[in-house]
């Protein structure tokens, strides 16, 4: 976007072509929301030329809204303990929008001791012992095999059990999408048991081709249980290595592993987050593409967007940052000063 000494200028250029006479920009006063040119004051026999010059300004490269979001990742964490615990207090701290997790969510047990204990202040509607629950529901989980081992039952396509029924999400449930800020997630059920299947040609592959194709949102983020790509204890799960970039993602998270990993594939980030609290993992040889392993500690990622970038960073429980890694918006140019002025002559 051009200065607002360049759109005074331009605006002056206007004026002097349509109407052959010197305005009197003098009287031409920028208010504070101009800053943002959307807001001026003008004569009234200039207001038409000014209004097309900035209509036309409004071409020149830009990013449509200035919406931000953070929100926090936590995965393979539903064992209660001092672990989950220390990651909770960590999470809490970033005071995030919202909080997704990359599955196990429940390991055995208590639901509600293993997430609500911790995390309630991000659930509604919460109907849990532990406190108070949030407003609005803030908390999107995915689902894990843990998940799906405590009890969740299919009749079809149509699934209960405690995780379906201690959480309110949109869609099924199992996978679904939601928008928050400059962000579209996508939720993604990547388990075996899954009704609809979990390969990139089933019932949900398909769903999320076309969700995907019709999103307008600056980032598209997905996030499951099983990593299509891992250098840990269980390695990659190759039935997950859908076409994620071609179909218009932005980034790949998961768990499953209960490490940390940042790997680069098809020119996007695939990050395995599974240090919630439960045991950790070692690594073995390392995948193709990764580029930051961790292991040493439990801890969480805290994602902060605009339209502008994205930037992912893994926190350990202690507050080291481990791994911080940013993707910057391409704005989308449509014309210039130069041709804007070119129009009018």
């Amino acid at each position: 976007m051009g200065t607002i000494s360049e759109l005074l200028s331009l605006l002056k250029w206007f004026m002097i072509k349509r109407t052959n006479t010197k305005p009197p920009l003098d009287r031409l006063r920028i208010v504070p929301r101009a800053m943002r040119m959307t807001s001026y004051h003008c004569p009234r026999r200039f207001r038409i030329i000014a209004h097309t010059a900035i209509a036309s300004a409004l071409l020149v490269t830009s990013y449509a809204r200035a919406e931000s979001l953070r929100f926090a990742v936590i995965g393979d964490y539903g064992d209660p303990g001092p672990n989950e615990e220390d990651v909770a207090t960590l999470v809490r701290s970033w005071n995030p929008d919202l909080l997704i997790t990359t599955g196990d969510n429940n390991y055995t047990g208590n639901i509600d001791a293993n997430v609500g204990q911790y995390y309630h202040e991000f659930i509604s509607p919460y109907v849990g012992s532990f406190g108070h629950g949030s407003e609005t529901n803030r908390m999107f989980p995915s689902l894990g095999n843990h998940d799906w081992d405590e009890v969740l039952d299919c009749n079809g396509s149509s699934c209960s059990g405690p995780y379906l029924e201690y959480f309110t999400l949109p869609g099924n449930g199992r996978y679904y999408d939601f928008v928050a800020g400059p962000v579209h997630f996508f939720a993604l059920d990547s388990d075996d048991r899954e009704p609809d299947g979990n390969t990139s040609s089933s019932v949900q592959g398909r769903w999320l081709q076309n969700r995907l194709a019709s999103s307008t949102a600056r980032w598209k983020i997905l996030y499951c249980h099983h990593p299509p790509y891992s250098s840990a204890l269980h390695g990659s799960s190759l039935w997950m290595q859908w076409p994620f970039h071609a179909w218009g993602a932005t980034a790949v998270l998961a768990g499953h592993d209960h490490t940390y990993e940042r790997i680069i594939r098809d020119a996007i980030p695939y990050f395995v987050n599974g240090l919630g609290g439960r045991m950790i993992y070692s690594f073995r040889t390392p995948v193709d593409g990764s580029e930051v392993r961790y292991n040493d500690d439990y801890g969480a990622m805290v994602v902060q967007a605009d339209e502008t970038m994205m930037t992912f960073q893994f926190i350990s429980r202690d507050g080291a940052i481990i791994d911080s890694y940013v993707i910057n918006a391409t704005p989308v140019e449509t014309t210039s000063w130069g041709s804007i002025k070119a129009m009018y002559r």
